[in-house]
């Protein structure tokens, strides 16, 4: 795990948990969405060979992820 990626320590952990429950969805395709650019980067640099290859890890930039009914 690269030094710089340090602080973001929790966030990585919270992050290989989701694919862990990915992981035991019976679902056609399983992702991942992740909306920061940066730990986007690190994270899939750093998670290689630690989540399972049927979980795909995407970078959607905040703008286009809607939320709510408005």
């Amino acid at each position: 795990m690269s030094p710089e990626f340090l602080p973001r320590i929790p966030e990585f952990c919270r992050m290989i948990t989701a694919c862990f429950y990915l992981e035991k969805t019976k679902a056609e395709k399983k992702l991942l969405v992740l909306t920061d650019k940066e730990f986007y980067s690190r994270f899939t640099k750093d998670a290689d060979g630690l989540i399972s290859e049927n979980i795909e890890v995407l970078y959607i930039p905040m703008k286009f992820v809607v939320c709510g009914g408005e």
